[in-house]
């Protein structure tokens, strides 16, 4: 008997342990007016804005999916974008977000409504931005003989950044890789949390720039873009440099957020049978939780405590609303 009661206890102590991270489904958004998730997408309330860098478009939904607004805004004049690869949308400050064209450094500023409000260049050691409240922050992976990974705060007019946090993440070797220069960055309080495409950890800095702490993750294996992404991706380069890209895996890791002020969620590269790999990774205790991040391919955002997804289908792109959950 005392045996028996000692194995049950075992077993509820071994599948405490190996048990992982939930996933709930909160609700479905069908688009059937969005044709590519490339270019990501903001929500602001009840309203869903998304960018496609293909035909140079934005498009804002209601929560039904139902089309109430577009723009186009191909060109070269004020609040227009002229270059395909490497623009996507990030939300920024009182119900407006930016296009930012990272190739060339420059960001657009529109409101919910799709107005026009104004654009500039970003400082040079900045290509991805995050806000939050009155901080704002920026990195980039300069390409050079070495990429050099630095985490900037950013000046409100978006003119001017100080660089808190430096470092090399691996030497140039001829062929650029994109995901060595891409970098994903979120901000709470007066943390900042980053990890970049080739790694295998994140790191959490103060807005000093003084490191908390550095977490290592377990392995990750990003899966291979298929051929036809490959094709897409290597079309929207410009023809003189397409030799000196090579274009192969996902990046290791895809995003990281802020899970209130205890948890950070990291999307990795790692293509599972039913979705993306995730990790829950808790601050206090350390411990590191796996989940699967289903019917999702790109991107996702975090509003209130859900996590919105794209993921393109046969008529046109589908948004999951997901709760993350212990």
């Amino acid at each position: 008997m005392k045996r028996l009661y000692f194995l049950t206890i075992f077993l509820l102590v071994f599948i405490f342990f190996i048990s992982g991270t939930g996933i709930r489904k909160v609700k479905v958004i069908k688009l059937p007016e969005l044709y590519t998730s490339d270019g990501r997408f903001v929500v602001f309330g009840k309203r869903i804005i998304s960018y496609e860098p293909k035909t140079f478009t934005l498009k804002s939904f209601d929560l039904s999916g139902k089309l109430i607004g577009k723009k186009v805004i191909k060109g070269e004049g004020p609040g227009e974008i002229s270059a395909s690869l490497g623009t996507y949308i990030v939300p920024f400050r009182k119900n407006t977000f930016l296009i930012i064209e990272s190739i060339k450094k420059r960001w657009v500023k529109y409101d919910k409504n799709l107005n026009y409000l104004g654009e500039g260049f970003l400082p040079s050691s900045v290509t991805v931005l995050k806000a939050w409240g009155n901080v704002i922050v920026g990195g980039d992976v300069g390409m050079g003989k070495d990429y050099t990974l630095k985490i900037s705060l950013v000046s409100k007019d978006l003119k001017s950044s100080k660089v808190i946090f430096s470092g090399d993440v691996g030497k140039f070797t001829g062929k650029i890789d994109p995901n060595s220069t891409f970098v994903s960055l979120d901000l709470f309080g007066n943390l900042i949390v980053f990890g970049y495409g080739n790694g295998n950890k994140i790191t959490l800095i103060n807005t000093s720039g003084k490191v908390v702490k550095d977490v290592k993750l377990p392995e990750i294996n990003p899966s291979s873009y298929s051929e036809k992404e490959k094709e897409e991706m290597m079309s929207q380069l410009p023809s003189n440099v397409r030799n000196y890209f090579v274009i192969d895996k996902y990046p290791k890791i895809f995003q990281v957020l802020f899970h209130g002020k205890d948890e950070i969620v990291v999307v990795t590269g790692e293509r599972k049978k039913s979705g993306f790999r995730g990790f829950l990774y808790n601050l206090r205790s350390g411990n590191v939780k796996e989940f699967i991040l289903p019917e999702t391919d790109n991107l996702f955002l975090k509003q209130g405590g859900n996590y919105w997804g794209i993921k393109e289908g046969d008529d046109g792109c589908i948004i999951t609303v997901f709760k993350i959950e212990e």
